[in-house]
């Protein structure tokens, strides 16, 4: 019964911390955002301070506080208020960027699927006779999707002279690391450098896209048994065998008495 109510206390510590972290984050920002979005900067007078602080870092540090005092406060121990406020700066610390990592590594995936029908139309385009900006532009106005967006940026970059088409180009390529779109970017790139035609090969690009989409696909579907076997081993195994050897267990202990 202790250990139940120690470990409800925890849980109900963190919770508070969780919550109270996200509030102070909140308030720091939404004040920080008026102060730059003012037109008149005598009205945010006393927000001034806020221009130079990390409202990340500042968040980060009180809740470190607040949950060290809140344990502290529940278990009346400096040891566990030291030991909770290490585990929550190493899950503030953590936690964001596995997060960022995860959402970059669903975004990656969703590109990856969507090249395929990326390129057969770049390749419709160019073989009406319209160039290779035109028809990415027209990919970009009526497809909405991760890598239209993507796209807008790489137009926009190269467009407002920001940066070479080439560069953009191989700038998108190396930030999601994908075999197909660093070839149809080799592709893009040669053709346009030597005037050489390019719906074709984009059309054969597209079908071996599709078949290694398929492969990765299939790839996972196998993966995912294996994958299974921990949770399984963890959560499922030991249930089954409480409920089987469960009643055994109690008979033979109500015997034995």
């Amino acid at each position: 019964m202790m250990i139940l109510i120690t470990v409800s206390l925890i849980a109900f510590t963190l919770l508070i911390c969780l919550c109270v972290s996200a509030l102070i984050h909140l308030i720091l920002s939404r004040l920080s955002r008026a102060k730059r979005l003012s037109q008149s900067a005598s009205k945010f007078d006393s927000l001034a301070l806020l221009e130079h602080l990390n409202t990340h870092a500042l968040s980060r540090y009180l809740t470190i506080f607040l949950a060290a005092l809140l344990a502290y406060v529940a278990f009346e121990s400096i040891f566990v208020s030291v030991l909770i406020g290490l585990f929550i700066a190493l899950l503030i610390r953590r936690l964001p960027k596995y997060i960022e990592q995860e959402k970059f590594r669903i975004k990656r995936e969703k590109i990856q699927s969507q090249l395929p029908s990326f390129i057969d139309i770049i390749a419709l385009g160019m073989s009406a006779g319209i160039s290779f900006d035109a028809s990415l532009n027209l990919y970009c106005s009526r497809v909405h999707n991760e890598l239209s967006e993507e796209l807008k940026k790489v137009l926009q970059s190269y467009q407002m002279g920001f940066s070479t088409r080439k560069e953009a180009l191989e700038s998108l390529a190396h930030t999601y690391k994908l075999r197909g779109l660093q070839r149809f970017v080799d592709t893009v790139i040669e053709a346009l450098a030597f005037g050489s035609p390019m719906a074709e090969v984009l059309s054969k690009q597209s079908s071996l896209m599709r078949k290694d989409h398929q492969s990765y696909i299939q790839e996972k579907i196998e993966k995912a048994p294996v994958k299974m076997l921990l949770p399984i081993g963890i959560l499922i195994l030991p249930a089954m065998l409480l409920c089987i050897l469960g009643p055994l267990l109690a008979t033979a202990f109500n015997q034995t008495n």
